[in-house]
C-alpha cells in the first residue's frame, strides 16, 4: 500500500536520511527520533506522525549537531499530532540552507497540540507555498522566529509563543486567520504582516515585545479583540521595503497598557481603531524599528 512505517521505539539517525516521493511515512506512538551528526531528513512523501498526550512522538537531536526535517512537494496533508520537535536546526549542505527547523515546501499540513522547543534555527517551523491549520500548539525558547509563513494560506488557533529570539509570527505574502493567540516576550514583533498579506487576528495578548503587531508594505491587517501589556510599540504601520507600498490595520476593541509609543503610523500608511483613522506621527518606521 506504498506505506513506510516507523516502529515505536527510540532511533537515532547520523547520516541523511531520504524519503522519495509515493509514500506514506506512519510513525507509531512513543516513537523518539534522535537526529545526530549533521543529519538531517528530507522527505518528498507525507507525513502521519500521531502520537497521543500520554506517548507522544518526539523529533530531537541529543547533541545539538543534527539539523531539522523538510518535507518537499508531497502532494497530499501530512498530519501531525501530539508532536514534539526539539533542539533541531536548520537542514543544511554544500553551500544551501534552509531557515526552517521544520520545513514544509509546497506540502500541506495539519497538527494539533504539538512542540516547537529550543530550536537552532532562524525560523522554527517555516511554511512555503503550503496550506495549513494549526491548533493548539506551543512555541517555547525559540532563537530567533517561532513560526514563518510565505506565501501560504492557513489557519492558527489556541496557540501559544513563549520566549521568541525575534518574531513570533511572521507573514509574508500570506493570507493568515489567527484566533486565540498568546505572545510571551518575543524579542522583535508579536506579530510581523508583510509583502502583501492579508491577516485576520480574533483574540489575542501580546505581552514584553518590543512591537506587538507590525502591518508593513502593501499588507492589511484586521483585528478585533486585542491586548498588548508592557511594550516599546505597540501597532507600526508602514512602508518598509521600496518595491512595495504603504499598509493597513483597521481594529476594534483594543487594550493597550505600558506601552512606550502606542502607535506609529507613516503618511500614507492607515490605523483605524474602532472606526477613528490615528493620524499619521512618524517617519521611516522602517529603519527606527
Amino acid at each position: 500500500n506504498k506505506k513506510l512505517y516507523i516502529e515505536s521505539g527510540s532511533w537515532s539517525i547520523n547520516k541523511n536520511l531520504i524519503i522519495p516521493a509515493g509514500f506514506r511515512v506512519i510513525a507509531e506512538k512513543g516513537t523518539r527520533i534522535n537526529i545526530m551528526n549533521s543529519a538531517k531528513i528530507i522527505s518528498y512523501s507525507p507525513f502521519e506522525f500521531t502520537g497521543s498526550q500520554e506517548k507522544p512522538i518526539i523529533l530531537y537531536s541529543g547533541d545539538a549537531k543534527g539539523q531539522g526535517l523538510v518535507l518537499m512537494k508531497t502532494g497530499s496533508t501530512s498530519f501531525f499530532s501530539n508532536v514534539v520537535f526539539d533542539n533541531l536546526a536548520p537542514p543544511s549542505q554544500s553551500g544551501w540552507e534552509l531557515s526552517g527547523a521544520v520545513t514544509f515546501y509546497e506540502s500541506p499540513l495539519e497538527m494539533s497540540n504539538c512542540s516547537f522547543i529550543n530550536s537552532r534555527s532562524e525560523d522554527a517551523l517555516n511554511v512555503i507555498h503550503s496550506d495549513f491549520n494549526i491548533t493548539d500548539t506551543v512555541f517555547t525558547n525559540n532563537c530567533s522566529d517561532a513560526f514563518d509563513s510565505d506565501f501560504s494560506n492557513g489557519v492558527i488557533k489556541n496557540t501559544s509563543y513563549e520566549n521568541s529570539g525575534n518574531d513570533a509570527i511572521d507573514v509574508s505574502g500570506s493570507e493568515v486567520l489567527l484566533q486565540n493567540i498568546s505572545v510571551k516576550s518575543a524579542g522583535d514583533k508579536g506579530v510581523s504582516v508583510g509583502e502583501e498579506s492579508n491577516v485576520t487576528v480574533t483574540g489575542i495578548v501580546i505581552t514584553s515585545t518590543k512591537t506587538a503587531l507590525a502591518s508593513k508594505d502593501n499588507s492589511k491587517l484586521m483585528g478585533e479583540d486585542i491586548t498588548i501589556i508592557s511594550a516599546n510599540i505597540g501597532i507600526a504601520t508602514y512602508k518598509k521595503k521600496p518595491e512595495f507600498g504603504p499598509a493597513n490595520a483597521i481594529l476594534k476593541r483594543l487594550s493597550i497598557q505600558k506601552v512606550i509609543k502606542p502607535f506609529l503610523v507613516e503618511k500614507k500608511s492607515r490605523l483605524v481603531l474602532d472606526g477613528e483613522t490615528v493620524k499619521h506621527n512618524a517617519t521611516n518606521v522602517g529603519d527606527l524599528l
